[in-house]
């Protein structure tokens, strides 16, 4: 635009993106003196600062869009003093990255807003970052996947980090009681599912009880032995306990007329 020449001055109004801060930097030597507030994804950001972009030096604040990784907010903060005071997003990243970060105390907690963690987190994981973002007030959310013994046992005990939890996947095989105490936490965790393995008469009362954490179960693995009535019970439920596996110990008779 030819009327832009004669300009004496540049300000920019409301925010800028770095591809926008980058054209307006880049025109004349009346236009790289203009300041603006930029906002943009925090891989722009990075991009940006690795490429050791002119623009970013008139930056008035750092606005960060969308989601950022604990690396990539630690290079944002790092820039200089204005993205270090202005920068804020909502930090996502792995339960590992992120229980890393809380306990060696990384900047880039500092300026988030919240907290979410990729893939999923163990009940230890999720504690850490529990034990952080309560303390500030931040959201936290993941996915919750340990195994049923962990899970049950943070559930007996309370443990607060569990109510961030997104999901419920539990690791390894499961007794009744455990399902039985996963189930009945919240409706996020009724919807878990799990192998079940346990003794006969433990699986049998249950069973008979019309025990609802059944309904959940993937698979039965029957520990010890198991009579024919209790194998009938068993394999008659549904369609995940027809395929369970058990060793049969009866009288003769009994193995006989199964037979």
């Amino acid at each position: 635009n030819p009327t832009l020449i004669d300009a004496s001055s540049f300000a920019v109004t409301n925010t800028a993106t770095v591809a926008q801060a980058d054209a307006i930097h880049g025109y004349n030597p009346v236009s790289a003196t203009a300041t603006y507030a930029l906002l943009d994804t925090a891989a722009h950001f990075v991009a940006a600062i690795v490429a050791h972009d002119p623009a970013l030096a008139k930056a008035t604040s750092f606005g960060v869009v969308g989601l950022a990784t604990v690396a990539q907010a630690d290079l944002i903060l790092g820039y200089n003093v204005v993205s270090s005071q202005t920068a804020s997003y909502a930090l996502a990243d792995t339960a590992s990255n992120l229980v890393t970060a809380v306990g060696v105390n990384n900047v880039a907690l500092g300026n988030a807003v919240s907290l979410a963690a990729t893939g999923t987190a163990s009940v230890a994981q999720a504690d850490a970052m529990h034990d952080y973002t309560s303390f500030w007030g931040l959201n936290l959310s993941y996915a919750l996947a340990d195994t049923a013994a962990h899970v049950a046992a943070a559930i007996t005990g309370a443990d607060p980090a569990l109510g961030d939890a997104t999901s419920f996947t539990i690791t390894g095989v499961t007794k009744v009681a455990e399902a039985d105490t996963i189930h009945a936490y919240n409706a996020i965790s009724a919807s878990a599912s799990y192998a079940l393995s346990d003794s006969a008469a433990s699986l049998v009362a249950a069973i008979v009880a019309v025990d609802a954490a059944l309904a959940n179960a993937t698979s039965y693995v029957v520990t010890g032995t198991a009579t024919v009535a209790q194998a009938a019970t068993i394999l008659g439920y549904d369609a995940a306990s027809a395929n369970a596996i058990y060793a049969l110990s009866d009288s003769a008779a009994n193995l006989a007329g199964a037979s």
